[in-house]
């Protein structure tokens, strides 16, 4: 037999075995045949992982600022320790607090903003940039003696780190 037309025929048999199923399951779900033959499930399984571990572990960011906007602070706090034992490690990293502690700050709901950022701090204790966006949350909340010790342990961690200017602004300020 041709192989072009057994190749067919054989796909051919696969969706009609599990085609009206396929269509009918839950929007997310992921189906991975082994015995495909399209290049990139055998020249590029990064690619195949990568999705899967997209609809296994949903976006975290997502996640975080559904609770907090739901349900507030707390809501945010221990969905981040539910989803920490959850995912794996490398999914995690300083940016997805920072940038919700920004949105925060932006929106004038600084105590949420404070205690996002004070989260960073606990779990990135060796990065100045939490300390350098906890400085921020300070200072918009009025709190400049926070601030400046925010900024000082950031620039102890990176001398470079732009919490330099800003600890001078605050100085020149008082």
């Amino acid at each position: 037999m041709d192989p072009e037309l057994y190749f067919e025929a054989t796909f051919r048999n696969k969706v009609k075995h599990i085609g009206e199923w396929a269509l009918s399951v839950p929007e997310g779900l992921l189906i991975v045949d082994r015995s495909s033959g399209h290049p990139i499930h055998m020249e590029q399984p990064a690619i195949v992982v990568e999705a899967i571990r997209r609809v296994v572990f949903p976006g975290i960011a997502l996640q975080l600022q559904k609770a907090l906007i739901n349900d507030g602070i707390q809501s945010f706090l221990s969905t981040y320790k539910s989803l920490k034992r959850r995912y794996p490690a490398d999914m995690f990293g300083e940016e997805i607090l920072n940038s919700l502690g920004y949105q925060l700050l932006h929106q004038k709901r600084l105590k949420e903003a404070v205690a996002v950022f004070q989260l960073s701090v606990r779990e990135y204790p060796n990065g100045f940039n939490p300390y350098d966006s906890l400085g921020d949350a300070y200072r918009a909340a009025g709190e400049t003696t926070k601030a400046k010790e925010s900024y000082r342990k950031s620039l102890k961690l990176n001398p470079q780190s732009p919490s330099g200017g800003k600890l001078k602004e605050l100085e020149k300020e008082n």
